[in-house]
């Protein structure tokens, strides 16, 4: 059997953020993580606490305070896994994007400088 790389099996392109952009719950305005990769149909967040697994989360992404004309998006998106970093201090959590506005991949391209459409502005890793 020939083994398989994470990169490999991934079936949609991603975006890496330079700015990791920071995700709050709506509700509770409480930080989850920052956005280290992006995808049109999910993303990863790198987050101090562990996120509870196979749950559905109300979220806020906070642009960078220094870019102009753009603001915060709410969105929906659902828990996929969690586990330890390599840097013990921190966790990867993916998460499978359940709703988002008509303008969240024309405002992340512009925050993560990409062109505007999701499948044109997600590079292969």
């Amino acid at each position: 059997m020939i083994a398989t790389t994470i990169q490999e099996k991934r079936q949609v392109p991603r975006v890496y953020s330079t700015h990791y952009l920071r995700v709050y719950h709506r509700i509770t305005e409480q930080l989850l993580g920052r956005i280290a990769s992006l995808s049109s149909t999910g993303f990863m967040l790198i987050s101090d606490l562990p996120i509870l697994v196979g749950q559905s989360f109300e979220l806020t992404l906070v642009p960078p305070e220094t870019l102009e004309h753009t603001t915060c998006l709410h969105f929906r998106a659902h828990s996929l896994w969690c586990k330890k970093d390599a840097n013990p201090n921190y966790y990867c959590c993916g998460f499978k994007l359940v709703k988002v506005p008509d303008a969240f991949f024309e405002q992340v391209s512009r925050i993560t400088q990409q062109p505007k459409t999701p499948a044109v502005a997600l590079v292969e890793d």
